[in-house]
């Protein structure tokens, strides 16, 4: 599953979003793991939309920011949830 989903498959200039409640493990931590090749493909995505190639550079590298921020309060939500245990079905209690 790819992080970037197009708003408009037909019209990219309408621009997209990361979609972080849909994607895998390993690409939700590849943004932490791979800056590199996640600010190229945000710079991609930005030409596609029509900014020139100095612009969504620099569009690029704030939105790998945002993202890495947005990844943290994701993470966070899940961390502060309360874990529970329960014994499996085979296990005999008294």
């Amino acid at each position: 599953m790819n992080i970037i989903q197009w708003r408009d498959i037909n019209d990219l200039s309408r621009g997209f979003i990361l979609d972080l409640e849909n994607c895998t493990f390993p690409v939700l931590f590849s943004i932490y793991s791979e800056p590199a090749s996640h600010v190229e493909a945000f710079t991609e995505a930005f030409q596609m939309m029509g900014f020139h190639e100095a612009d969504a550079k620099h569009h690029a590298v704030e939105y790998y920011e945002k993202t890495r921020l947005a990844i943290d309060k994701f993470i966070d939500r899940y961390r502060d949830m309360p874990v529970s245990y329960a014994p499996p079905a085979n296990t005999v209690t008294h």
